[in-house]
């Protein structure tokens, strides 16, 4: 693949990328404090929404609208789709992976943008949960999902008939202790939108073992923003990188 094509198809893709942020950050009530790079770091002042910003994220991801991914960033190995057992796509385009924390961070009136901007001890969490996180991954803290526990169901309920809340309809699955940089090491939860859940049962999703129009490097890269969440894309060409909601998002 040419490089400067990719390079033109990289820039749509982000472009794309952050239309789709930026629209759902409006429809669930959130706060873009800053980009840095190409992820977004947000806050909402609801952990609900911020949860449904963060699922809703993954789902319209696999086909944004109006404009579809650009063909070569199809084409490369880190954005390639994915298929489960039954034929059901898991994974296409740029991967996201996003950190979500809850907790109340410092505000105050940037000088020069004239904006609140968010700061401290929280946002860090939340960045540091979305480092841990992997391409089209969405990692929680504890203290995240104590607040939105309500609406998720248990692990199990994968196999089960899908009952729960018709509006955010998620699993979740502690992921065990992890070590955070600059932090003390803790429980992480996954969180997985009931329809991508293949993404959890890593032996139901299909990965082609030759995609002859795929042509790639190694590749050794992470795709990925309270409520603080943090968003990371992932691109690649070498590296394909969405945002944490860096894309995060904080509820306070």
């Amino acid at each position: 693949i040419n490089a400067e094509y990719m390079g033109s198809d990289m820039q749509n893709a982000v472009a794309i990328h952050h239309k789709l942020m930026r629209k759902l950050i409006k429809e669930f009530n959130g706060y873009e404090v800053k980009t840095v790079g190409d992820s977004f770091v947000l806050v909402f002042n609801d952990a609900v929404n911020a949860l449904r910003f963060a699922t809703e994220s993954q789902i319209q991801l696999l086909s944004p609208s109006p404009r579809d991914w650009p063909i070569g960033i199809l084409q490369m190995f880190e954005a390639r789709m994915e298929w489960n057992l039954t034929g059901q796509v898991t994974y296409r385009g740029l991967r996201v992976r996003i950190g979500l924390h809850y907790g109340t961070p410092l505000a105050d009136i940037d000088e020069t943008t004239k904006r609140v901007d968010y700061y401290g001890t929280p946002m860090n969490h939340a960045a540091r949960v979305e480092a841990s996180a992997k391409g089209g991954q969405i990692l929680a803290t504890k203290d995240f999902i104590q607040q939105v526990k309500p609406l998720l169901l248990e692990h199990d309920s994968i196999y089960a008939q899908e009952a729960g809340p018709e509006e955010i309809k998620c699993i979740y699955l502690c992921k065990g202790i992890v070590e955070l940089k600059g932090l003390d090491p803790e429980e992480l939860y996954e969180i997985v939108p009931c329809a991508l859940k293949s993404r959890m049962m890593k032996d139901e999703v299909v990965v082609p073992k030759e995609i002859d129009t795929f042509k790639y490097n190694e590749i050794n890269s992470r795709h990925s923003s309270g409520s603080i969440i943090t968003v990371k894309s992932t691109k690649s060409f070498t590296s394909v990188k969405p945002t944490l909601v860096e894309e995060f998002v904080s509820s306070f």
